[in-house]
């Protein structure tokens, strides 16, 4: 409402009574009920007129108004771009008792604004304990484009949360220095196991920036990379050097022909990220390859590329004997969009053995058609009409291929049995680690009920990444047959797989899980615990109140992990956890207590509508929980036939 009277005009042709009662409304009513101040300061910004910066700033600054302004304030001076707002923002941005949505909404301004005096302070601020503070100091920092910032970024990069975005930002700064500097972190081999993971951190956001800069020096450094250990760096760099585009097409098509290891797969992955035509003809080859998983990629890639020489290849590869790369062909015919295409696809929508390849089909058709202005025509009429030009001795544009030759080639493939998982519970044998795990990623996408028990096999793999594959994609099937491998799963040496199989039980949500997760609620990872109150919250079982109680009550516990237990006590309904949870609003931590006063909507108690209201009326409460004990309450409002209030 407020916006809609000003935004017609102009920056300066708006009324000054118009400004002065948005002003008003921002400073003076801020200490009411609503949100009239919030909307006033983004109206404000929106207007853009550098007469109200001094009224923002002071709604900035000044420690009286409430949380949910000054954030407002910052984003609104961040629009308007005075440089008289850098200082007060430097200060709200470097303030230890600022709310974290004003640090980010200053940094973000800062980041607007442009101006060097706040390079500094955004370098102190990469350090601040909230993650999305970080985020937002490193993508402000990689806007200015301040080459002091370079060190500190790099130095970022080790960070889980926010290194991408710091690498991110190197790319937008960019320099000779800065790539010297990232090629050097990339290619660092790792020192002693118990860093391997952080390292590989780092070097998998050396790779982002990389690929951001562009800078061509970088791309052997990163062919190199897709033999590192870790997968998140392979993929890094994959991506990377599709950024850079052509100057990498050639070493990558070079990289074809390494046998043996990861360059070969990941050099075609890239070739596909660049779209470069150069690289059809390789990789039409590569469609070729006795490796499965290189032919596979090698029609995503075509696909990707989109270029009509890859038809014929492709509708080739429908025959292929592994399904997982006749499904990626027929994704890749529907990304082409040719319609040479139709028949053969047609064919395999209602013919082939796997259903992922079915499925492919049938999406790659509804592509073609819905981007063709000709009609559709059915696979029958198709026949005939290939008949009745081969009759009248007219050679066909594309050699044609009968139902029957296509029929009788998958029947080979096939060979007949009753399983046709064969290829896959043999590469799950394998002794390479990439074979196994592609494994199990094709006999999840198969949507088969007979890929549970290889899958359920694999949960013994010696790797743990299979191990949580296995796992996850179990969960996802939802097949009760896996709920007592995933039970014996919670006991894996591997905190990663034990969270999956803990997430995997919830989702399935077979009620016998329902102990053996109580008993995983101890267990000393914190991401377990964190997926495992998860899990509980999705069975929503009685059995779990006492235990999701004292999680609740634990305020050595990580909060996210409270807010789940708050979550599944509130779901469960049962009447013993309404006192824990409204003493919980005391708790330490705010996060846990916005947690808390949100989860309460859903419990319709007297007891609950007092404790809500004493929050509301906390003068010494932070705004967030309050806001969000507000919300609660006017939620049970709605549901309630009395005024609570």
């Amino acid at each position: 409402m407020l916006a809609a009277l000003v935004m017609p005009a102009a920056a300066g042709e708006v009324d000054d009574l118009i400004l002065d009662s948005l002003i008003s409304t921002m400073l003076v009513a801020a200490y009411g009920p609503g949100n009239a101040p919030e909307k006033a300061a983004q109206t404000l910004g929106e207007i853009g007129d550098p007469r109200t910066v001094e009224p923002l700033i002071e709604a900035l600054v000044h420690g009286r108004y409430r949380d949910s302004v000054r954030w407002n304030a910052a984003e609104a001076l961040g629009k308007i771009g005075d440089p008289r707002a850098v200082e007060p923002l430097i200060e709200a941005l470097t303030n230890k008792y600022s709310h974290p949505m004003t640090k980010r909404n200053s940094a973000m301004a800062l980041s607007k604004i442009g101006d060097p005096r706040a390079v500094d302070p955004l370098i102190e601020t990469l350090n601040d304990r909230d993650y999305n503070v970080r985020q937002c100091a490193a993508e402000a920092l990689g806007d200015i484009g301040d080459p002091r910032a370079v060190d500190p970024l790099i130095e970022a990069l080790k960070d889980s949360k926010s290194g991408t975005h710091a690498a991110v930002a190197l790319g937008k700064i960019g320099g000779q220095r800065t790539v010297d500097l990232l090629i050097y972190m990339l290619t660092t081999p790792p020192t002693h196991a118990p860093a391997r993971k952080y390292e590989a951190l780092v070097r998998r956001n050396a790779a982002v920036a990389l690929g951001e800069i562009g800078d061509p020096r970088a791309v052997d450094p990163l062919i190199v990379a897709f033999e590192d250990e870790d997968s998140s760096v392979q993929f890094s760099a994959a991506e990377a050097l599709g950024k850079i585009g052509e100057p990498a097409v050639d070493p990558l098509i070079a990289a074809l022909q390494v046998e043996g290891g990861w360059t070969r797969i990941y050099a075609v992955r890239a070739l596909g990220y660049t779209g470069d035509e150069k690289a059809v003809s390789p990789l039409i080859e590569v469609l070729k390859a006795d490796f499965f998983v290189n032919r596979r990629d090698a029609a995503a890639a075509l696909g990707e590329i989109g270029d009509p020489r890859a038809v014929d290849p492709l509708i080739e590869a429908l025959r292929d004997e592994e399904y997982g790369v006749r499904a990626c062909a027929a994704e890749a015919l529907g990304d082409i969009g040719d319609l040479r295409a139709i028949e053969p696809l047609t064919y395999s929508a209602a013919n082939d053995e796997a259903f992922a390849v079915r499925e492919a089909a049938t999406g790659a058709l509804e592509k073609i058609q819905g981007e063709s202005s000709i009609p559709y025509v059915s696979l029958e009429e198709i026949r005939n009409e290939t008949q009745t030009v081969c009759s009248k001795g007219i050679e066909p544009s594309i050699p044609y291929v009968s139902l029957e030759e296509i029929r009788n080639e998958t029947q080979t493939v096939s060979n007949g049995t009753d399983n046709p998982f064969k290829r896959e519970i043999e590469a799950l044998k394998n002794e390479d680690r990439s074979v196994r795990r592609q494994a199990v990623f094709d006999l999840w996408r198969s949507g088969d009920a007979r890929a549970v028990d290889p899958l359920i096999s694999a949960l013994q793999d010696e790797d743990e990444g299979i191990r949580s594959d296995a796992a996850e994609y179990l969960g996802k099937i939802g097949d009760v047959r896996a709920v007592d491998p995933l039970i014996e799963t919670l006991k894996d040496e591997d905190s990663d797989v034990r969270y999956h199989a803990a997430f995997a039980l919830g989702s399935i949500g077979d009620p016998s899980a329902v102990d053996p997760l109580i008993e995983a609620l101890k267990d000393e990872d914190y991401s377990v615990r964190f997926y495992t109150t998860m899990a509980l919250n999705n069975l929503n079982d009685s059995r779990a109140v006492d235990a999701l109680i004292e999680v609740l009550s634990d305020e050595n516990e990580d909060s996210g992990v409270r807010i789940n237990a708050a979550r599944g006590l509130a779901k469960i309904g049962d009447e013993k956890a309404i006192d824990p949870l409204i003493a919980t609003l005391e708790a330490e931590d705010y996060k846990v207590r916005k947690g808390v006063a949100e989860c309460l909507r859903y419990i319709h108690d007297p007891w609950v509508i007092e404790a809500l209201v004493d929050v509301i009326n906390n003068d010494n409460e932070i705004e967030q929980v309050r806001q969000a004990a507000a919300e609660s309450l006017q939620i049970i409002q709605c549901y309630s036939e009395d005024p609570i209030l």
